[in-house]
C-alpha cells in the first residue's frame, strides 16, 4: 500500500495577517485615487471654457481624462 498525500498549501498566521495588510493597502490605494479624482474633477469643472481650451480640453473629455488618469491606470 502506497500513501497518497495532496500538496497543500500551509496556512499560518503570518500568511494571513499579510493578505490582510495586503487587501487593506489596496482598499488605501483605491480610496486614495478616488479622492484624487474627485479633486481633478472638480478643478476642471470650475474653470471656464476659454482656460480648458487653452489646456487643450473639451468640458465634455473632463470625465473620461479624470477616469483614465485616476481610476484606470493611464498615464
Amino acid at each position: 500500500m502506497a500513501d497518497f498525500t495532496l500538496p497543500h498549501r500551509k496556512i499560518g498566521a503570518l500568511s494571513v495577517l499579510t493578505g490582510f495588510g495586503k487587501s487593506i493597502s489596496h482598499f488605501l490605494e483605491s480610496v486614495r485615487a478616488g479622492l484624487y479624482a474627485r479633486d481633478a474633477f472638480e478643478r476642471y469643472s470650475v474653470m471656464g471654457d476659454a482656460e480648458l481650451a487653452r489646456r487643450g480640453l473639451k468640458r465634455e473629455e473632463i470625465p473620461y481624462l479624470v477616469m483614465r488618469r485616476y481610476l484606470a491606470g493611464g498615464d
